[in-house]
């Protein structure tokens, strides 16, 4: 597979975006905390989402994997989270590899807001992606390295998922 790098503009709408705030913020305590760096504050909180447990998430979750799949052949959405990042966490550059060590076909994350300073995505060091409001990147996560930028005001959520 080619290495791709796909950036989509207003994939979501604010209300969309809006909706899946609440709802991480309305079920925080079925959040996981996911590191990010060595420190003790240096994590994100994830709530992982499926299809079948409400119309308007499956119709978004569909949304994301109809853009991918016309985009990227033969791909399966895997894994899909809404992220809460807080200030001070980055997350250093790596590449995406699963639980078992396979490799994920592609990422994505959609922001969801952009009242907070700093969270770029940065792939491969010099490809800096500024976040606003339901802009889509779709990349090849096990070819470019990859990271964010660390936040230093306000909260940054993101709606990411991975394909396989």
């Amino acid at each position: 597979m080619n290495k791709f790098l796909i950036l989509k503009d207003n994939f979501l709408i604010k209300r969309e975006c809006d909706f899946l705030i609440k709802l991480h913020n309305a079920n925080i305590n079925n959040t996981i905390k996911h590191p990010t760096g060595p420190g003790k504050d240096q994590f994100t909180n994830v709530l992982k989402l499926q299809k079948g447990l409400d119309n308007k998430i499956d119709e978004l979750i569909n949304k994301k994997e109809n853009f991918v799949t016309q985009h990227i052949k033969d791909v399966k959405i895997v894994n899909i989270e809404i992220v809460e990042w807080w200030p001070g966490v980055e997350l250093k550059p790596h590449y995406d590899i699963t639980p078992d060590n396979t490799h994920y076909k592609a990422a994505t994350v959609c922001y969801l807001n952009k009242d907070y300073n700093g969270g770029d995505t940065v792939i491969e060091n010099d490809t800096i992606i500024s976040p606003e409001v339901g802009r889509l990147i779709v990349f090849d996560g096990l070819n470019y390295k990859h990271g964010v930028k660390q936040i230093s005001k306000n909260k940054r959520y993101t709606f990411i998922s991975w394909f396989m």
